[in-house]
């Protein structure tokens, strides 16, 4: 603060006075205007404080835009710019204000040089007017040359308000009084927006003040330096930007962010986002769902299985490799791992558990064993409460019995996938909660045969799924879909069955669910049916 009043004074003023410049010649001029711009650059300053935080990509920073407070208030009174200047004047203006101070009349006035003195910074300079002609001449600025009789102290004011002249006034004003303490009116003209030369939107101001005392600007008292921000410490996270997880999780929904801006503005992101997916059964068709589950951002996801990955898995289940085989881990292990790898920022949980089967018999003479069975059965009633929708994709019938129960009894949506050598079968489970008339079927609804045990008198050849490569794809694709159309259906999974027309066409548009669509198996994503069957052998498929 010492320094800045003390610079102020010692600097050397003389050579650009009034009297000093009166015979200078323009080009000079021009230099002389530039020389105390440069000197003043710490008026329009501002102030960075920051603390980086490198590990977290988190940068936390304040802002001042410091000001002179002399204690000694200035009054600004607005004038009107039209009773200042005329037409022709202020065009002038605007050219000696683009750094071409030869120009004294409004003919010359378009600038046909790059802009030097005020489009870019706060640079202030002075005019002052020919009584008799109006002629406009310009001083470099200086305190004395500013309270000049008729003067014009002219600068770049950043401010949009109408009525109230930008922050750097503050400091230019003090600026003059420190330099010529007796000073008590300053007149200034604040231009705005010079390149679009429009007079209506610069201001003018007339300012008066009380001389200041010896005492007010005393080098050897600090200044009183306004300005910091009334803020808190700002924040602000690159993590987005710097950060890999991040990148990748921002930049993994790019595909889904395009689809809703350029495709279908009512597709209802969020709701699918925010699904908590359970999945009984990592092979073949739980890696392809989860894969399909995060291509539409789902990001919770739970992952069941009690086998481990063998050597056939890594070429059909794509979430495996050979190393999954060499380490043994379990399915559910290594599918989330993969995952992981695949996106940092997934919520994906896995959970090694035997999911217990009807036909399949505990010896209630075992108490350990009759204790593990009702843990698993335990474990798997709470999975289903914790999520939002559970998908059924074990190798068995019988594996499914247990899971569409309790996902009943506590009315949790399902969608049931199965294969077949060169078929699939994609179904959703109707919910309790729906009109009694309107309740889909289960997986076992119509089945006359009860859930029994399918495995233990089976070949090894037959206890594996045997299908086509391309089956499982298709029917993950589908699977996940289906789970896109309810999601974006008003009534969710309690949407009615599908029912095709007696030609067997249907009906959607990329819009919004219309009112007459409440009762009907589409939405905005197309129709929505209870159940998919296809096959490849024919290259067929059923909605129904």
């Amino acid at each position: 603060n010492k320094k800045l009043v003390e610079a102020l004074r010692t600097f050397d003023w003389s050579k650009y006075e009034a009297s000093a410049v009166a015979s200078v010649p323009p080009a000079e001029l021009q230099v002389l205007v530039t020389e105390v711009a440069d000197a003043l650059t710490f008026l329009s300053s501002a102030a960075v404080w920051t603390f980086a935080d490198l590990k977290s990509h988190n940068f936390q920073y304040i802002i001042a835009f410091p000001a002179i407070d002399l204690e000694s208030p200035v009054m600004a009174r607005k004038l009107t710019i039209k009773d200042q200047f005329t037409d022709e004047q202020f065009a002038v203006l605007l050219n000696i204000a683009n750094g071409n101070v030869t120009t004294s009349s409004a003919s010359e006035a378009t600038p046909t040089t790059k802009p030097k003195v005020l489009n870019d910074d706060t640079t202030p300079f002075v005019v002052t007017k020919d009584g008799a002609s109006g002629t406009l001449k310009v001083l470099p600025f200086t305190p004395k040359n500013a309270t000049l009789d008729g003067a014009y102290v002219v600068y770049n004011d950043a401010s949009e308000l109408a009525d109230h002249p930008g922050w750097f006034i503050r400091n230019l004003l003090a600026a003059i009084r420190i330099g010529n303490p007796t000073a008590t009116a300053v007149r200034c003209v604040g231009l705005r927006d010079v390149s679009a030369r429009d007079k209506n939107t610069s201001i003018v101001f007339d300012c008066t003040m009380e001389a200041l005392t010896a005492e007010q600007i005393d080098p050897s008292k600090p200044l009183k330096i306004v300005g910091w921000s009334t803020r808190a410490i700002e924040n602000v996270s690159m993590g987005a930007m710097m950060d890999p997880a991040a990148l990748a999780e921002s930049s993994s929904r790019l595909n889904l962010s395009l689809m809703k801006w350029r495709m279908m503005p009512a597709l209802d992101l969020q709701k699918i986002q925010g699904c908590k997916a359970l999945l009984l059964g990592s092979g073949t068709l739980g890696c392809n769902i989860a894969r399909h589950l995060l291509m539409w951002g789902v990001s919770n996801i739970t992952m069941v299985d009690r086998g481990r990955v063998s050597y056939s898995n890594p070429v059909r289940q794509t979430l495996f490799e050979v190393d999954d085989v060499v380490q043994g881990r379990n399915k559910c292990d290594a599918a989330v791992a993969s995952l992981k790898r695949i996106l940092p920022t997934v919520n994906a949980k896995s959970v090694n558990m035997t999911i217990r089967m009807p036909g399949h018999r505990v010896d209630e003479n075992d108490a350990e064993e009759v204790a593990r069975c009702r843990e698993d059965v335990e474990l798997l009633e709470k999975l289903i409460k914790e999520h939002d929708v559970v998908f059924e994709l074990t190798d068995s019938r019988e594996a499914r019995w247990l899971p569409t129960v309790l996902a009943t009894y506590h009315n949790k949506p399902v969608i049931n996938t199965a294969l077949g050598f060169d078929a699939y079968v994609v179904m959703r489970h109707g919910l309790r909660s729906s009109p009694a008339n309107e309740r889909l079927g289960c997986y076992f609804c119509n089945d006359v045969v009860a859930p029994v045990d399918s495995l233990t008198a089976r070949t090894l050849d037959m206890q594996c799924t045997v299908t086509r490569p391309g089956v499982s794809a298709m029917a993950s694709a589908l699977t996940v879909e289906m789970l896109a159309a309810l999601y974006n259906h008003p009534l969710f999974f309690s949407c009615p069955a599908y029912k095709a027309t007696e030609d067997g066409a249907h009906s959607h548009a990329h819009g919004a669910a219309s009112a007459d669509q409440l009762g009907a198996a589409e939405c905005c994503l197309g129709i929505v049916p209870h159940q998919l069957r296809g096959s490849v052998a024919d290259y067929s498929q059923y909605p129904m």
